[in-house]
């Protein structure tokens, strides 16, 4: 576990590090790629674990994003998820299940549709899912280990923030609650009492909570070079090696009019038709 946290870790110094040169996830910018960590906690027919924060199973995975509007955004995240009863895994006087899930998922992000540029983006998770699950499953703490393995439809709901670090990485933290679209027994090994009949029946639940870091992959369209993108430059056109502002526009010192380029005089006020100097 410790070598995986080592990985996990080199990897998403690789990710801040790649994306330096890049700006928060724009339709300049389309595609991002992420890792992220998880913690789990069960809810079902053995007990319920929401909320409970001490000794909650981690996990990981990959995600990529791609941006659709300043409304909506898809997400593919493939995941490695542990979930487990008890949640520090004990051995204690009922029955009990640790699981490993292989996950693949896509889904909608539905973003609060604030400006490209603004450092928070709050969202919702809409994200239809397949897990493979191998679940070592324990009716009484003497009982051998009931092994079974399946694959299931399911799917996440929640919510998170985007939290662009300036013109850099986004970190982002959300929270969802998750299930498995399959008959409840094969996750613990009991099954609803009485059975489920609605999405609303089943018992088998529970909530993940991500944490992660994405770097955004692409260039903006910048046809004079100036590092500002054609999109957000109010002076396309500027010459090459020409110094300009946040909005593209040549640097003008004195702010007479005449960009320091073009301005013999560029610390002192003067008159276009005099090339920036004032008239002696």
């Amino acid at each position: 576990m410790n070598h995986l946290a080592s990985k996990a870790t080199l990897l998403g110094l690789g990710l801040l590090a790649a994306a330096s040169t890049a700006n928060a996830q724009t339709a300049d910018r389309k595609t991002a790629i992420g890792l992220h960590a998880n913690a789990t906690q069960y809810r079902g027919d053995l007990g319920n674990q929401f909320w409970k924060w001490d000794n909650m199973p981690y996990s990981g995975g990959l995600d990529v994003t791609q941006y659709i509007g300043r409304w909506l955004d898809l997400r593919l995240d493939l995941d490695y998820t542990r979930l487990r009863f008890p949640q520090d895994g004990s051995v204690g006087a009922g029955p009990r299940f640790k699981a490993q899930m292989y996950q693949a998922g896509l889904g909608f992000k539905l973003k609060l549709p604030v400006k490209d540029e603004f450092f928070l983006h709050p969202y919702l998770l809409v994200e239809p899912q397949f897990s493979w699950v191998l679940a070592d499953r324990y009716a009484t703490p003497t009982a051998a280990n009931n092994f079974t393995r399946f694959g299931s439809f399911g799917g996440h709901v929640g919510g998170g923030l985007d939290f662009h670090l300036g013109q850099s990485a986004t970190f982002y933290a959300q929270v969802t609650q998750a299930y498995l679209q399959t008959n409840d027994a094969r996750l613990d090994g009991v099954a609803n009492n009485p059975p489920a009949t609605t999405f609303w029946d089943k018992k088998d639940r529970y909530l993940q909570f991500t944490a992660g870091v994405r770097a955004n992959l692409g260039k903006a369209k910048d046809e004079d070079m100036d590092g500002v993108s054609d999109k957000k430059d109010k002076c396309p056109g500027t010459p090459t090696g020409v110094k300009v502002d946040l909005n593209g526009c040549p640097i003008d010192t004195d702010g007479d009019g005449v960009a320091d380029y073009q301005d013999k005089c560029p610390d002192v006020k003067g008159l276009a038709a005099l090339q920036g100097c004032p008239d002696a």
